[in-house]
């Protein structure tokens, strides 16, 4: 009698034990989102109103299934870039082309004719091969009589800092330019590497120095925040 009360204890013990929620780990749950098995299980009381229990259930209790979390979405494919777009597409025949090409345009259209060649050698030298867009400004109705300035804008090689020039030239063809560039090094820097034939380097005032390539054609060099200003000052005739 005392061995039947006792394994009938043991049993009762270990069906307490069955019916004990244990924590889940969180290796556990990884394991069912991942591995996309079946949802884990859930033993809730059964009240004496509830009737949902289940066969498969203990006496006394119903199976609840917790929902899956949901699937997170593929992470989208990074798109190409779009292609870059060719700004001479839309070209007509009679459209211009180059910086060259208008400056020619704009000296038909202001009745420069004189000189046309000196203003087109100028200008290609200072457009450099590069994309450029200027205005001229005839200062009175005859260019033969009066100065005419050309102010441009001409892009970087390197897709820098473009650099603004001004061109000045008198019914005779003789003028100036002044060329203005930013670098990012020291003043120092640029004068040793850029204007190095350059000589008599002169304080102007308190910032801005002066040197000079010959009578005809000088460089000023001011700081401008962590790099240099220069603006190259040539005289033509």
């Amino acid at each position: 009698m005392t061995g039947r009360r006792l394994w009938l204890g043991l049993a009762a013990l270990g069906l307490a034990t069955l019916l004990v929620p244990h924590p889940a780990s969180a290796q556990s749950a990884n394991s069912f989102n991942s591995g996309g098995l079946r949802p884990p299980l859930q033993l809730t009381p059964v009240s004496a109103q509830d009737t949902g229990s289940s066969d498969s259930a203990p006496p006394g209790y119903k199976i609840v299934h917790k929902p899956a979390k949901p699937a997170k979405p593929p992470a989208a494919s990074p798109q190409p870039e779009p292609a870059a777009l060719h700004a001479d597409a839309a070209r007509g025949l009679n459209d211009p082309s180059t910086p060259s090409q208008k400056i020619q345009d704009a000296l038909t259209q202001i009745h420069m004719t004189d000189c046309a060649p000196a203003v087109q050698r100028i200008t290609d030298f200072l457009f450099e091969g590069q994309d450029a867009n200027f205005i001229a400004q005839p200062l009175g109705p005859d260019t033969i009589r009066w100065p005419t300035v050309f102010s441009m804008e001409v892009a970087d090689p390197s897709g820098g800092h473009s650099h603004f020039a001004i061109l000045v030239i008198s019914g005779n063809c003789s003028g100036m330019y002044e060329e203005t560039r930013y670098w990012p090094q020291p003043c120092s820097i640029v004068k040793s590497l850029v204007f190095s034939k350059y000589v008599g380097d002169q304080l102007l005032q308190s910032q801005v120095r002066v040197s000079s390539d010959g009578p005809a054609r000088q460089v000023f060099l001011t700081p401008a925040g962590q790099g240099c200003l220069s603006v190259k000052k040539e005289l033509f005739h």
